[in-house]
């Protein structure tokens, strides 16, 4: 909990081995807005998108030509990255002045690599806080870099870095065997689909906020202009190959996102799981805190010790019963965002952070208030909404400067208990796009009836989107984020709207399109046996019919239904349970910042720190 003890200097060295101090570099690296590069055999191509501080200022530029052959995207500090530029640009005239020859890129890498390890190696300094996609054309061929700010350089085939990056990633993973083949334009078309997932849901790309560059044989490092951009934005639909457009139209049971995210390999349980597991990290904690709490209530009784009397301490149920609680508190705390409104995804990861972090760690140690604040703080910066911290603690009713403090002092102690895995899939934007659909749906089915479409189809989609979004905020007390896929949960809440609303027909909607039982553009129900037998799935392929997804999809909902019909949610705040009096009695005083043990651990650990200064 003292972390922040170790992150003063570059040259400081924490306990466990980290430089703090280049971690707040590379997390910077992360916020900045997003980049991508990727090559073929001739050509290296950058896209980046660019932010604007405000509506009434200009896009900054992110990417800046270094040579004739070379040039790169900065994402982070765009100051430090600007600085690094010019000495780039200095190396290379000084190169091609002494030899008369463009400086080969691998060596140019060579050069700023040291200069970016000076600040990690000397007190008083700090690190370059900018990673730089470097793109370039040599005798060797095209390159991709990657340069972070400890400084080590990475030679890719393709690369993306930045804000909401991982969606990018995943896309030049799932294409990397067709760069080499691709032609130029197909290469910047990837570019820019990979670069698309990178923009919220909200957000379109345009001309105005994307950059695009390219270097390679017989071409020197191009910046295009807008106008000379919007063309391959205009056709980025079709300006991949065929066989690529046909693989993204396969229809997919869960987004490919998720099934390659760290959600679904680390945080994925089972209901049995999730008990033992809870089970074992309560049993630890009442073992390790049974003296401490003892040795208190002998000393409230005036030194008389009761050797029969059990300590007073939390069970599990006990601590999920709490957990649930603050969950509550954090939805009443994120509606009273107003200016600015949060995003309903930040609710959403912190809600997953707060019950991911209770998995492994008791509330009997480390209170639940001050980390359902910093659970909050933390997924407004990783769903790319940042607040200040000073703008987020205004928010808070009172004790704003204590719990300013915690939350700089636990943000990356919460971090280190994630596992750093910070993404998280949500069930908001599924949702979203099913009410669409839902919608579309009951309008063309009014089209074949004969009847009126639906009126006011867009406010019935506000409706429904606000209600649901705030089913699910409701639903985040339970663990349906820890054991089913955001798809599903976000089918069950949709299923959930449908038995109030059964106009709709929802369960309709999801047995015949969603499954494809028997969707509008086919005239043939799903069991009729006119259907030819090119038309029926392979039962070599082992591909599930349309009525077996319908089957399998059905008993993953009546499971979600009776689930959440069993679960007892809480609703009122005003009443507070004997679980929170006990919890007052056995939290455990070396994490507790107003205990007498926690001030001698602070001052040990100065102490120490000391010494080192």
């Amino acid at each position: 909990m003292f972390r922040n003890q170790y992150d003063h200097d570059v040259s400081v060295w924490s306990p466990q081995g980290r430089i703090h101090q280049i971690e707040y570099a590379m997390e910077a690296v992360k916020q900045g807005s997003a980049a991508v590069a990727l090559k073929n055999k001739d050509f290296s191509v950058i896209v980046a998108l660019k932010r604007a501080p405000s509506e009434l200022s200009s896009y900054q530029e992110k990417l800046i030509p270094i040579d004739s052959h070379i040039g790169m995207a900065i994402t982070g500090l765009t100051a430090d990255g600007f600085l690094l530029a010019k000495s780039m640009r200095r190396e290379c005239a000084d190169n091609r002045w002494a030899y008369g020859e463009p400086l080969p890129i691998s060596r140019l890498l060579n050069k700023i690599s040291l200069k970016m390890q000076i600040p990690t190696q000397q007190y008083g300094r700090r690190p370059f806080g900018v990673g730089m996609l470097i793109a370039g054309y040599d005798d060797q061929g095209p390159h991709v870099y990657y340069l972070c700010p400890s400084s080590n350089s990475y030679d890719c085939r393709s690369f993306a870095v930045g804000s909401r990056s991982q969606s990018a990633r995943t896309y030049l993973e799932r294409h990397l065997d067709q760069f080499p083949n691709s032609s130029l334009d197909e290469l910047i078309a990837h570019g820019l689909k990979a670069l698309k997932g990178c923009l919220p849901a909200e957000t379109e790309l345009t001309g105005k906020n994307c950059a695009l560059a390219v270097v390679g044989k017989g071409r020197d490092f191009t910046i295009l202009k807008e106008e000379d951009i919007e063309p391959y934005l205009a056709g980025l639909a079709t300006s991949v190959p065929s066989e690529v457009s046909d693989h993204s139209a396969e229809p997919q049971p869960v987004a490919p996102a998720y099934v390659t995210s760290t959600q679904l390999y680390n945080w994925r349980f089972t209901t049995d799981e999730l008990a033992n597991q809870r089970q074992e990290c309560n049993a630890a904690a009442r073992k390790r805190l049974a003296p401490v709490t003892k040795a208190n209530a002998d000393a409230s009784q005036g030194g008389v010790s009761n050797a029969e009397a059990e300590p007073l301490l939390l069970t599990a149920e006990d601590e999920l019963i709490i957990v649930k609680r603050y969950i509550l508190i954090m939805k009443e705390l994120f509606h009273k965002f107003e200016e600015p409104k949060l995003p309903p995804d930040v609710f959403g990861f912190a809600a997953t952070y707060f019950k991911r972090f209770y998995l492994n760690n008791s509330v009997m140690d480390y209170f639940p208030r001050e980390m359902m604040l910093t659970a909050l703080y933390l997924a407004c910066k990783a769903a790319d909404f940042p607040l200040g911290l000073q703008t987020f603690t205004s928010h808070i009713p009172r004790n704003r400067e204590r719990y300013s403090d915690f939350i700089v002092n636990s943000e990356l102690f919460l971090m280190e208990k994630l596992q750093y895995d910070l993404w998280i899939h949500t069930p908001y934007r599924p949702l979203c796009g099913l009410i669409v659909d839902l919608v579309a749906y009951q309008n063309a089915l009014r089209e074949r009836r004969g009847q009126k479409p639906v009126e006011d189809a867009a406010s019935l989609v506000a409706t429904l989107k606000a209600e649901g979004y705030e089913i699910i905020h409701t639903w985040f007390q339970t663990d349906l984020c820890l054991t089913h896929p955001p798809s599903q949960f976000a089918l069950a809440v949709l299923l959930e709207l449908g038995r109030t609303r059964p106009e709709l027909e929802v369960e309709a909607f999801v047995r015949d399109e969603v499954c494809g039982c028997a969707p509008l553009k086919s005239d043939e129900p799903c069991g009729d046996s006119s259907r030819g037998e090119e038309n029926q799935p392979s039962v070599q392929s082992g591909e599930p019919t349309p009525q077996q997804q319908w089957s399998n999809l059905s008993e993953k909902m009546e499971h979600i239904q009776a689930m959440i019909a069993e679960f007892e949610f809480l609703e009122d705040l005003s009443q507070t349970g004997e679980e929170e009096a006990v919890l007052l009695q056995c939290r455990n005083p070396l994490y507790d910042p107003l205990s007498e043990e926690y001030a001698a651990a602070k001052e040990r650990a100065n102490k120490l720190m000391s010494f080192i200064e």
